[in-house]
Formats: structure tokens, sequence, C-alpha cells
């Protein structure tokens, strides 16, 4: 048995070529829009989801056991379970490190523009389903005691972590 070197993988795959992060990507976009159009289905608000998740994590002990680990504020680790989760979703990651400790992450979506045909097949605009995100996120964030502020300016979107109780 030999391994493939990554031009024939290439050759006989062709689509390996594509972004597989992108097709990664638009299949975690296409489950949360199934998902929250069955909520929406169900007569549930954005934020009726995010607290139904976050009560299950809560219930199996996810954010006592991480504040036991890691400490309240902990903006670094925030930090990092922040950038993984949003290069699932979205490209151009930047992140910034202020004078004053707080983090600033900026990224591009690119599903704003090239929506998914889940959106189209379960009646979702992506902007809903970057409300629901935002939300996800800033429910998290106060529960492990950061603050998480989520903005949108001409595509970008920039995400503000810091402790709780900081000043902007």
């Amino acid at each position: 048995m030999r391994k493939l070197t990554i031009d024939e993988l290439r050759q006989l795959v062709p689509e390996y070529n594509n972004d597989l992060a992108k097709e990664r990507a638009s299949g975690i976009f296409n489950y949360i829009i199934m998902m929250v159009a069955l909520a929406r289905d169900h007569h549930m608000q954005h934020q009726d989801l995010v607290n139904w998740i976050h009560r299950h994590f809560e219930e199996r002990g996810y954010y006592e056991e991480t504040l036991l680990k890691f400490g309240s504020g902990n903006t670094k680790l925030f930090l990092q379970d922040f950038v993984i989760g949003r290069s699932l979703l979205y490209e151009n990651i930047e992140v910034f490190i202020h004078e004053n400790g707080n983090y600033e992450v900026q990224s591009t979506s690119w599903w704003l523009n090239q929506p998914t045909d889940a959106c189209f097949y379960f009646d979702m605009e992506p902007e809903e389903i970057v409300k629901y995100v935002q939300s996800l996120a800033c429910s998290k964030a106060d529960r492990l005691g950061i603050t998480l502020k989520i903005s949108h300016n001409n595509g970008i979107e920039q995400a503000l972590i810091c402790k709780k109780d900081t000043i902007i």
C-alpha cells in the first residue's frame, strides 16, 4: 500500500483543489439554518433556542467546570474558542490586542453574499443566522464572565472581547 501524494490526490479528486474549509463551513451553515428554522416552526425566538442550548450545557456542568478550571473572565481562553468557532464559518480572520488587554476579532462572512440553497429551502435570510450566531456567542461569553460586543460594518464582523465590567 502506498500513500498518494497531494498531486495524485488532486488528479483523482479535482474538487480537492477547492477550498475545503468553505465546503465545511457551508455544511455547518446549512445545519444552523435547519436548526433555527425548526425552532421558528415551533414558535421559538432566537433567544429561546440560545437559552435551550446553554441550559443543556449548564445542566451537564460545562460552565461550572470551565469556570473552576480557568476562572471567570478568562479572555484568552474565550478568544481561542471564539476564533476556532469563527474559523468554521468565516474567512479572513484577524485578531488584534488593544493596549488595555482587550481583544478584537475581525472576520469576513462569505455567506452573506453567497447564501447557500438551504436559505431558500428553509425560508431563512442570512441576516437571521447572523443574529442567532451573535446571540449564541454573546450569551456564552456572559456565562463565562466575558463581555462580547459584536458589530458589522461593510461586510466585516468586529467582535470586541473583554472581561465583564471592563470599560470598553
